[in-house]
């Protein structure tokens, strides 16, 4: 993630920030599965297990399905 965000401000491209809207996602399928919503700047700490990983950047403006989803894993739901 740090090095998302460092490139991101290197280039200064506009494609996200810390505070862009993301999900992580990590073993799906699975019994131990993880799935976590929230701003880019929130994965810099948080751990998600062993792999395998998936990493999602959401567009500026989610479809209604997206933002229920999002809030509903915002807080870890798994």
């Amino acid at each position: 993630m740090e090095q998302l965000l460092e490139a991101e401000k290197n280039r200064e491209g506009g494609a996200y920030s810390s505070s862009t809207e993301c999900f992580g996602l990590a073993r799906v399928g699975y019994e131990n599965q993880k799935i976590v919503s929230g701003p880019m700047s929130s994965f810099l700490t948080l751990e998600m297990g062993p792999p395998l990983h998936s990493f999602v950047i959401c567009a500026e403006k989610l479809h209604h399905i997206e933002e229920l989803m999002y809030k509903y894993f915002l807080k870890g739901g798994e």
